[in-house]
């Protein structure tokens, strides 16, 4: 046998030994595992309402669901929306759907901008905001809903 292919003949082995678990086992590490994220922090994207949607939310009737995005377990939804009907329609029927619903209008926006509307309801400790657009198909309606962040408010 040449000793060029002897050479490579024991260097295939020694690689080979290398490879198959004749090391020794990696020191344990000494800091936790990254806990894995809790199931609140994965969103939900659909056109479809989940079932745990607020059920003292009112739609507006008519209104076409475009995209929903929720973190479930934390009570947070964005829902938009599209009704081929007037925005100052839009925004008397909402109102007071929402207002039969229990919640207290906070914060209505008159806003400088005359192609858009704004709403803002409390009820316990969540909160409401209703927003509006014109456009030249109707109107574009986006709700958002969670927990009330009272630090951010002043009493």
């Amino acid at each position: 046998m040449s000793s060029r292919h002897l050479f490579l003949t024991a260097l295939t082995t020694v690689l080979l030994l290398a490879g198959c678990g004749g090391s020794a086992p990696a020191p344990a590490s000494t800091e936790a595992p990254e806990p894995p994220a809790p199931a609140s922090s994965t969103p939900i994207e659909t056109t479809n309402l989940p079932a745990d949607f607020p059920a003292d939310i009112p739609l507006y009737e008519g209104c076409k669901v475009e995209a929903v995005s929720a973190l479930p377990d934390s009570g947070t939804y964005v829902l938009q929306g599209r009704t081929p009907d007037v925005m100052e329609k839009v925004e008397v029927s909402m109102r007071q759907a929402v207002e039969a619903q229990g919640w207290k209008l906070h914060i209505t926006t008159a806003t400088p901008i005359p192609d858009m509307a704004s709403m803002n309801f409390d009820k316990a400790d969540r909160m409401l905001n209703i927003t509006l657009f014109r456009d030249d198909k109707g109107t574009s309606i986006n709700l958002t809903t969670g927990p009330r962040q009272t630090a951010a408010r002043p009493k």
